[in-house]
This record gives structure tokens, sequence and C-alpha cells, in this order.
């Protein structure tokens, strides 16, 4: 059965933004996925509830062949994506999340990233349990979250994820970035278990 692929881009990002069209083109034409990069609505300064229920309407409820792919604050997109599809259905299964420069805080938030700041009490528990593979690559030079080492802690403690540190990748703008497909490599070669 072939698997979907959703990412979710970055603040300001859209479907082709940075490595999107490559990733996109790469896994289409080695792998089993159909991948769809969304444009979400406002996302110059977005806002959780508009996030959340376009997530909603434009991803069909997920299953264990669904990857969601987030970038900054798509990834946090997800979550509540997540948080909103997991309390109408509680059993939901999903393959896996890569989460790319993803972060529960930054160091100096501005007005439109506060909303985003208030995580801390999604259902990282039955994220934990429902979400087969559980993936985030960080770098040690991101302009936004300077502590690396405090938010790879904070994705591992809370989502049961395993952390990547890529030395030297910034926020992973570049329009091919190979350590975002050698996770993915990694992920669906692994055999999930819940």
């Amino acid at each position: 059965m072939k698997g979907n692929i959703y990412i979710v881009p970055r603040w300001s990002g859209n479907e082709h933004s940075d490595w999107y069209d490559w990733f996109k083109k790469e896994v289409e034409s080695n792998y089993d996925y159909s991948v769809q990069a969304l444009n979400l609505p406002h996302w110059n300064s977005p806002t959780v509830a508009d996030a959340t229920n376009y997530l909603v309407r434009e991803i069909p409820m997920p299953d264990e062949s669904t990857i969601l792919i987030g970038h900054s604050v798509g990834c946090l997109a997800i979550l509540h994506y997540l948080e909103e599809i997991m309390s109408r259905n509680s059993d939901v299964k999903i393959g896996g999340l890569l989460l790319v420069a993803g972060w529960f805080d930054v160091d100096e938030p501005w007005d439109t990233a506060q909303p985003w700041l208030d995580n801390e009490d999604l259902s990282y528990g039955l994220f934990r349990k429902n979400i087969l593979q559980k993936r985030v690559i960080v770098s040690d030079n991101d302009p936004f979250t300077s502590d690396y080492e405090a938010n790879a802690v904070l994705w591992k403690d809370r989502l049961g994820a395993e952390v990547t540190l890529c030395p030297g990748k910034s926020h992973f703008n570049s329009s091919v970035e190979p350590d975002v497909m050698a996770e993915f490599r990694n992920m669906i070669h692994e055999s999930p278990t819940v």
C-alpha cells in the first residue's frame, strides 16, 4: 500500500520553500510514497487555530502509512493537529513524525510567535503511544534556538523522540537537505512497534 507524506512548512513558507520540492522528487522517484507539501493560510502570521483547522480539513484521518513532516513552526502545527485528531479518536495510529528544526521555545519570541509557545499541555503521552516513529533533527547553530541541547531534551522527554544533531545546518533552509532524507530513510527502514 502506498504511503502518504504531508509536509507542513516553516513560518512564511509554502509548498515550494527550501528543500520541499527536492524531497518530494527524491521520495516519489525512489519510494512508495506520495508527498504533498501544504500551503497553510495566513502563514506569514500563523495562528494555532487557523493551522489546526486547515490541517484537519486537508489531511484525511492519518494511519500507519502516514508520515507527517514539519519544518520549524510546522512541527508545532502538526502537534496541535494531532491533538485535535486524537481527541476525536484516541486509538488512531500514525506511521511517523519527522520534525525538522523543531522547537518548543525560541530565544527572542515575537508577538505572533507567543501563542505557539503555549505547548506544554498537549497530549504527549498519547503521541508517544500512538505514533510509531518520532524523529527530530536540530542544528547546533539554529538562529532561533541557540540552546539546542535543552531543545533536544524537551523533544526526547515530551515526545519520546529520537533526536539527531546536524552540525552547522542553521534552520535547514537549503534547497537540498541530505540530513532530512537520511532521517526519512532511517525512519522507513526501521520496524516500528507501538
